[in-house]
């Protein structure tokens, strides 16, 4: 039986080179997790537009008079759209821009179906259906639902540079309910609620 040398401390050289080792592996994955493999949980340090929310259409998520920071460049210089993203959506040259809530992404499959009891239409995301901050499902009404329900119809899974935005109210607003999927080049830019 061959007896291992062991330091003053009791331990084997076997186990302080497994031990420094792991150390080692440690930081370089940190490096290189900060540096390379998660640039989306980099700090924003592009230009940001002040913007003071008007209207209560993310009441919930951002009340009306709050200051919030648009990151204007962030998908124009490769930020990928997320679900749960609050965006500034450019509406139309005459309208101010809209605060809106990311529910599907380009690649998701989507429908409307409307509710067997009532007259309204729920909206599923990738066979989920989808709910606001509150978990209260949107239910949108027979009414409201027909633009949604064509674009659903034409669109089941969301095109390339598009996505579905929507207000925190459940019976829709102004908002992908009326005017159905949205260009990612209309996103003015990623909202984000500090500086």
């Amino acid at each position: 039986m061959i007896k291992k040398k062991k330091n003053k401390w009791g331990f084997s050289l076997p186990y302080i080179t497994a031990g420094i080792g792991i150390i080692v592996i440690s930081i370089i994955w940190v490096v290189y997790a900060f540096f390379f493999a998660l640039p989306s949980q980099k700090a924003y340090d592009g230009p940001l537009q002040e913007v003071v929310v008007s209207g209560s259409s993310l009441s919930g998520i951002v009340e009306d008079g709050a200051v919030v920071y648009a990151a204007t460049e962030y998908y124009k210089n490769g930020g990928q759209p997320e679900k749960d993203d609050i965006v500034l959506y450019k509406y139309s040259s005459v309208v101010a821009p809209l605060i809106k809530i990311i529910k599907g992404v380009a690649g998701d499959s989507w429908r409307v179906e409307k509710d067997p009891e009532k007259s309204s239409y729920y909206i599923f995301v990738n066979d989920e259906r989808i709910t606001n901050s509150d978990e209260n499902p949107y239910k949108i009404s027979s009414s409201r639902a027909r633009t949604i329900i064509a674009y659903a119809k034409n669109y089941p899974i969301i095109p390339e540079d598009s996505v579905l935005i929507l207000s925190n109210n459940t019976s829709g607003g102004k908002d992908s309910t009326r005017f159905g999927l949205v260009s990612v080049d209309d996103l003015i830019g990623k909202i984000l609620l500090e500086r």
